[in-house]
């Protein structure tokens, strides 16, 4: 047998490396349109806004001085993702009215408005904001106190949900 000779004839060597050449394209290309399709079929999850959010207090309150206002805090967005207002959610907890009588939001009260908060945009929490109160009337138990409330705003939309930004009141 001629070594030579076998080593340098590839004639049944061709066909075998074509075959499997043709198959691994043809696995690649499977896997690549699989990916793709299944890629572009998932819903993305929508996160949480990435915002920051300052906040400006008031005192008002009819506990300090009677006043036709009670504490007002303002709520700033001072940069990052613009945020859909209908999908803020504030809860504040250890805001009383004059009276000293726990209060809290009301049902339906939007303090940050309709449409968008963008940057340098706002929303304010005031005796209109909360249950209980009768705002601007100058009764003794009409205004609020925020003195020793915590505030939270958070964002929820699709079962997902993040805090934005946490205020505590000086004598909270």
């Amino acid at each position: 047998m001629d070594l030579a000779a076998l080593l340098a004839d590839e004639d049944a060597l061709s066909p075998v490396i074509g075959a499997v050449l043709m198959v691994a394209i043809t696995v690649v290309l499977v896997s690549s349109v699989g990916i793709y399709v299944t890629a572009v079929h998932q819903e993305v999850p929508e996160t949480a806004p990435d915002a920051d959010l300052s906040f400006e207090y008031y005192n008002n309150s009819a506990a300090t001085a009677p006043s036709a206002d009670g504490d007002r805090l303002v709520v700033r967005h001072e940069g990052g993702d613009a945020i859909e207002t209908g999908r803020l959610r504030v809860t504040v907890e250890g805001a009383t009215d004059g009276t000293g009588t726990p209060v809290s939001v009301a049902s339906g009260a939007t303090p940050f408005g309709t449409g968008t908060l963008d940057t340098g945009g706002s929303g304010a929490l005031t005796d209109g904001t909360f249950a209980g109160t009768t705002a601007g009337n100058g009764a003794a138990g009409a205004d609020v106190d925020l003195s020793a409330a915590t505030v939270r705003v958070s964002w929820a939309a699709g079962g997902r949900s993040g805090m934005l930004g946490t205020w505590r009141g000086p004598a909270a």
